[in-house]
């Protein structure tokens, strides 16, 4: 990257924040070296199980039940675009736990009574994850400092309480930019990357399961599969679009008939409110815009930071869950309030479906990842490369490795 002259190492997915830890606890059991790859791999995959705790216990702050909120976290976690990054190589992209992590605190912090605590947690949370990659930090970031204002304006601050997330995750990034310039001797660095507009999400992408899901529901349905650039495979499941399509429908029926505000409660917690809006504008930059304008295409190259982002579908994967958990919460609300069988029984439909078709199509998502990871070779053992990523290593020593870049050791 950045070639000839080099790159900072919070650039090139390096994952600072484990890598430094980990040449630590080399320096005290030097013996730990060769378990290196597979302490990376696991990581990978012990982040799968840690999403789907804290889908749980979002799903818990909306007075889900346990049983329930259980069999809905462990097969939303299963659906995460964050998974294909194993196979990828975008390796600290591929921890999925994160996001939800950051909106489980700001959860958790609007109804603390020590609001302070927990946003300071929600800060430390941002600046890790920009250190472990720049996308997981900000978008967390972007998210908290959307949703705070949204919060505010829909009257739920009540105190200046409501603005510790903000601070805290605005002092996140200050300290990671002053970190970043302190340390970041590099010249040569063009501030306009190619890509912001070759990596916008699409609508087709967003609402059809790609090749990489086998033998998904919705290609059973519909018999057919969109065929996407990586960045741009960002569907959320059938279970979550469907729901959330019907929910969608269901308020839009009960402002004619004047009941919005009680359906709005009813389907949709106030708390929840504000991190969804925050996730919808996040969608829209993922989609663009308003970049993707003609008339504010230009504009792009004169916003500092924004244009830096060289792939903003990425800035998706905050609705995908939420999507799936909203949609949840929903299906439960609708099956708990009945109180005739004959709606207690239809009622139950979407109660079911939702972590049913969560299930099958992560399970068909999760072989295709696998089948890939399986299918790549260890390019850190010396007879996994081939004859040019020998070459490219040269004569150095294994030992002075320090970095991947594309398909070489250097």
């Amino acid at each position: 990257m950045n070639h000839p002259y080099g790159e900072h190492i919070g650039y090139p997915d390096a994952q600072p924040i484990f890598t430094n830890t980990w040449r630590v606890l080399l320096d005290v059991m030097p013996e730990w070296h060769v378990d290196s790859v597979a302490v990376v791999n696991l990581l990978m995959l012990l982040s799968i199980p840690l999403c789907a705790v804290f889908l749980y216990l979002i799903l818990l702050e909306f007075r889900v039940a346990w049983w329930y909120a259980a069999c809905c976290a462990v097969p939303i976690a299963f659906i995460s675009p964050q998974i294909e990054r194993m196979f990828m190589g975008h390796y600290a992209l591929a921890y999925g736990w994160w996001i939800p992590a950051a909106w489980w605190l700001y959860l958790r912090s609007g109804r603390s009574a020590k609001p302070w605590l927990w946003s300071m947690a929600l800060g430390l949370l941002v600046l890790c994850g920009l250190w472990t990659h720049v996308y997981l930090g900000f978008i967390c970031a972007a998210f908290v400092l959307l949703a705070v204002p949204l919060d505010h304006f829909a009257g739920r601050s009540g105190s200046l309480n409501r603005l510790w997330p903000a601070a805290c995750v605005t002092g996140a990034l200050l300290l990671f930019g002053a970190m970043l310039r302190h340390t970041d001797m590099h010249v040569g660095r063009t501030d306009h990357p190619t890509g912001f507009f070759n990596y916008c999400a699409t609508w087709a992408g967003f609402l059809t399961a790609g090749d990489e899901w086998n033998d998904a529901p919705f290609k059973l349905l519909f018999g057919t599969g969109y065929s996407a650039q990586p960045e741009g495979r960002i569907y959320p499941g059938l279970g979550a679009l469907l729901w959330a399509i019907i929910v969608v429908l269901l308020l839009a029926v009960s402002l004619f008939r004047r009941r919005a505000t009680a359906s709005l409660r009813l389907l949709l917690p106030v708390n929840s409110r504000a991190p969804l809006l925050s996730a919808f504008l996040l969608l829209l930059f993922a989609f663009g815009l308003p970049f993707v304008l003609a008339p504010f295409e230009d504009l792009l190259w004169h916003t500092p930071v924004i244009r830096q982002f060289r792939a903003p579908s990425r800035f998706v994967w905050l609705i995908v869950p939420m999507l799936a958990v909203v949609s949840a919460h929903a299906a439960w609300v609708l099956w708990s309030w009945q109180r005739r069988s004959v709606l207690k029984w239809l009622s139950a439909v979407p109660l079911v479906t939702i972590p049913v078709l969560c299930a099958i199509e992560g399970f068909g998502y999760n072989v295709h990842a696998g089948a890939r990871v399986l299918g790549q070779p260890n390019i850190f053992v010396l007879d996994n490369r081939d004859p040019t990523e020998r070459s490219a290593r040269g004569d150095h020593p294994a030992a002075k490795c320090r970095f991947v870049t594309g398909a070489s050791v250097l």
